[in-house]
């Protein structure tokens, strides 16, 4: 099984002969708003969550993502558009 690290959040690939699953939708209630810099000076989002009353911090690879949530994109097709 191969597992990509993207902003600590860990994505698995399928064992062999298994159909791979597509990412999950973001909530259209979840909202997204530029945060300070990180520990290196890049660029952070904060996503609130209502629903759980949290909020999350997110980095610039994850951020870049997002629009892949929206796509049903699986994560090898994510992997994919990410080395393009």
């Amino acid at each position: 099984m191969t597992t990509v690290d993207v902003d600590n959040a860990k994505i698995s690939a399928p064992a062999p002969g298994q159909p791979e699953p597509v990412l999950p939708r973001l909530r259209q209630d979840l909202t997204i708003s530029q945060g300070g810099p990180d520990e290196d000076g890049g660029p952070t989002w904060l996503m609130y969550d209502p629903l759980k009353h949290s909020y999350f911090r997110i980095g610039q690879i994850a951020f870049t993502m997002l629009p892949y949530a929206s796509s049903r994109t699986t994560a090898s097709g994510l992997s994919e558009a990410s080395t393009r």
